[in-house]
């Protein structure tokens, strides 16, 4: 379980500094103040990200949501990314047309999430801008 957790961490990492530093760069040729912050703030609220969860994960955790609407989660941004996929499983199933699993596994593979599920905090300490050397790298596809 933790393989995977880091895992999809790791890739919800990659597609937030992908997008932040495209944003980055444009507001960086436009003098924004405080390019960096805005840039986050941008990204964060903007990107459509795809859910970095494990089908095996959302087996277990959409249907407790989905049978008594409690969130098993304590921390806000966990809660709000659980409850966004419970919801748009319940729309999928269209009333019992399609099965919870086949209704999980549309949504994960199908669904973009509203926004990148995690705090400003984080993400300030966690992502600046690239350099121009990783950038070209990572668009010829190789990831460092």
């Amino acid at each position: 379980m933790m393989k995977n957790t880091a895992k999809f961490r790791a890739e919800r990492d990659r597609e937030f500094q992908e997008l932040f530093d495209e944003i980055y760069d444009l507001m960086e040729r436009r003098k924004v103040r405080h390019a960096r912050r805005e840039a986050i703030r941008f990204t964060l609220a903007n990107g459509k990200p795809r859910y970095h969860v494990s089908y095996d994960r959302a087996s277990i955790v959409v249907p407790k949501i989905l049978k008594n609407s409690k969130m098993p989660f304590q921390r806000p941004m966990p809660a709000l990314m659980w409850a966004e996929i419970a919801q748009k499983v319940r729309q999928v199933m269209c009333g019992g047309k399609m099965s919870m699993a086949a209704a999980i596994e549309f949504v994960l593979t199908n669904c973009r999430a509203s926004r990148f599920f995690i705090t400003e905090h984080y993400a300030a300490l966690r992502f600046k801008p690239s350099s121009r050397r990783e950038r070209l790298l990572r668009a010829i596809g190789i990831h460092r």
